[in-house]
């Protein structure tokens, strides 16, 4: 028996009893607005409602769960322990680091890797405490398009998936010593090298997990930032990851700003340096996020470290049945008016923009200063600058794209086609009493009166057996709403047809010169002249058929004798 989850629920409760990093969230980005000159537009509100947790099966469907551990040398044996784990408690993704084992040693492990893939990197001359390794289930691995690797410690995997959405995963082992110079400088560069990647994938409009043993913590970095003493350039990662607005999910989630850190590494001196963070929007869908002592399970001394996300949108698009615009009206916008604007708010924009511009910090990046100068701009435009109302014009050989009809039309189509194939048959057949509740509707909008209740497609429950009958009641509807849209772009024609001729008659008598340019540019250039027969000097009649000659005589036509009365003639044998 297979239940069904309840997806209502799904993506239906977070108002009542939100997250603890929801909260956090919300109040830091309302004490952002009243501190920064910038205005904050940018939130999105992707989370209102509560998720009701139902078996860990069907979260998969609609949640992605990312891990990431510190292994402390690579096994066989932590290797089998880890694949069991991530089975038992439905890992999508998990980042191991410091595997200190080369890539041909762990192609080479006795491990059940069935539904998993593993990519790892390692400096083959000299793994010793480095090693990236990241285990991606299949379904996920299929997305891939882009592998990065850098010096046996940054393993960089991009994602791609449906209507251009993508994703940058960076798992990160930092040195783990900066006791000399040259240390330190080493480990400055893979900062670098982390936060020049993250800039490129922002640059791209990806989304951004950036996770993995910083070996550095952030609770010195905001100590220094709270005392207003300089920060040290390693520390700096962590200000420039909150400058690029990524978020780190588990001090959120355990509001550390106001607790106590909870520590991920046990060894002499207890600490928290491994970390997961994310973009705004991963934050805004994540469910949950836990650090979580797996010792007894697997020999380390770190605590792993998951999150949950909504992956709707992202990974598994799911057919929203929006409310559809079915009315034919302009679109209306909104727009400054600097015409109408007095001069003396004119004169206070120029001042604000001024101040702005000198309040500004050079040393920040390219991306930095446009989103600085592009928000304040808003911003003083919309204090000082009269706005208007514009009305935008719909295309009117696009109407019918609009009109509730031929979006009914297309979703007919679209399920046409998830009832032909197997795997879409199976995903749409966890979901069909949504599909179905639209459907229903759909009939009773258009009155069908074909479809009636011994239709097997209206019911609550679909049998694989019984997808030719399905498909055949689909083409019934189909067939139906097509002889009425047929009926409506018929009319629709004809009403184009009825009002091209209403402008015609009205310019023939009140507007000739526009007939005459409308007739030039629709018909005239259509025409292929052939053969002219014009008049020589004596007033004896030419016939000329040379191509060049035609166009000659044309433009001479059309440039010294429009206007002039033309006779009828008889026409002339071949």
């Amino acid at each position: 028996m297979i239940v069904q989850p309840n997806n209502n629920n799904l993506i239906n409760n977070y108002s009542n009893n939100p997250p603890p990093h929801l909260i956090n969230y919300k109040r830091k980005k309302k004490k952002k607005k009243k501190t920064n000159l910038m205005e904050d537009n940018t939130i999105p509100n992707q989370i209102n409602n509560n998720i009701d947790m139902f078996n860990e099966h069907d979260n998969q469907k609609y949640f992605t769960k990312i891990a990431v551990l510190n292994i402390c040398t690579l096994t066989e044996y932590k290797l089998n322990n880890i694949f069991d784990y991530i089975r038992k408690n439905g890992v999508d993704i998990m980042g191991i680091t410091e595997t200190q084992k080369a890539d041909k040693e762990i192609n080479f492990f006795n491990a059940d890797k069935a539904g998993y893939k593993i990519i790892s990197h390692n400096d083959n001359k000299n793994a010793i405490g480095k090693g990236v390794m990241l285990i991606i289930r299949n379904n996920l691995e299929k997305h891939i398009f882009n592998i990065e690797k850098i010096n046996g410690r940054i393993l960089i995997v991009d994602f791609s998936f449906k209507n251009n959405k993508k994703l940058r995963l960076i798992l990160f082992y930092n040195l783990a010593n900066h006791r000399t110079g040259v240390d330190m400088n080493n480990k400055i560069n893979m900062n670098t090298h982390v936060i020049n990647h993250i800039k490129i994938a922002k640059s791209k409009k990806m989304e951004i997990i950036c996770c993995g043993d910083f070996n550095l913590q952030y609770r010195k970095f905001k100590k220094r930032l709270d005392n207003k003493q300089s920060v040290p350039k390693m520390l700096k990662i962590f200000q420039k990851l909150e400058n690029l607005n990524l978020w780190d999910v588990h001090k959120e989630t355990y509001d550390m700003d106001n607790t106590k850190d909870i520590m991920t590494y046990f060894g002499r001196f207890k600490s928290r340096i491994d970390y997961i963070w994310i973009s705004e929007n991963l934050f805004t869908k994540t469910s949950k996020a836990k650090i979580i002592n797996i010792r007894d399970i697997i020999k380390t001394d770190h605590a792993l470290l998951t999150f949950d996300f909504i992956n709707e949108d992202l990974i598994y698009p799911i057919l929203q049945t929006k409310k559809m615009n079915t009315t034919n009206v302009n679109l209306i916008r909104y727009i400054f008016d600097f015409d109408n604007t007095e001069e003396k708010d004119l004169l206070n924009f120029q001042d604000d923009l001024k101040k702005v511009a000198t309040s500004f910090n050079l040393n920040g990046s390219i991306e930095e200063k446009w989103s600085f100068f592009k928000n304040n701009l808003l911003k003083i435009k919309q204090q000082h600058i009269r706005s208007k109302e514009i009305i935008v014009n719909v295309d009117r050989d696009k109407t019918f794209q609009h009109t509730q009809l031929y979006k009914d039309l297309r979703y007919i189509v679209y399920l046409r086609r998830k009832f032909k194939k197997k795997l879409s048959f199976e995903k749409l057949a966890l979901n069909w009493k949504y599909y179905n509740n639209y459907l229903k509707h759909l009939v009773k909008r258009h009155s069908i009166d074909e479809v009636n209740s011994t239709y097997l497609l209206l019911q609550h429950r679909l049998s694989r057996f019984l997808i030719g009958q399905y498909v055949k009641e689909l083409n019934e509807i189909y067939d139906t709403l097509f002889s009425k849209f047929s009926l409506e772009m018929f009319n629709l024609k004809n009403d184009k047809i009825k009002e091209a001729i209403d402008k015609r008659c009205a310019d023939l008598a009140d507007n000739q010169r526009r007939m005459i340019d409308n007739i030039t540019e629709n018909e005239m250039k259509k025409i292929f002249i052939d053969r002219v027969l014009i008049d020589d000097k004596d007033g004896n009649s030419i016939l000329v058929t040379d191509e060049n000659k035609i166009k000659d005589i044309t433009k001479d036509h059309f440039q010294n004798a429009a206007g002039s009365k033309n006779r009828t003639i008889d026409d002339l044998q071949e």
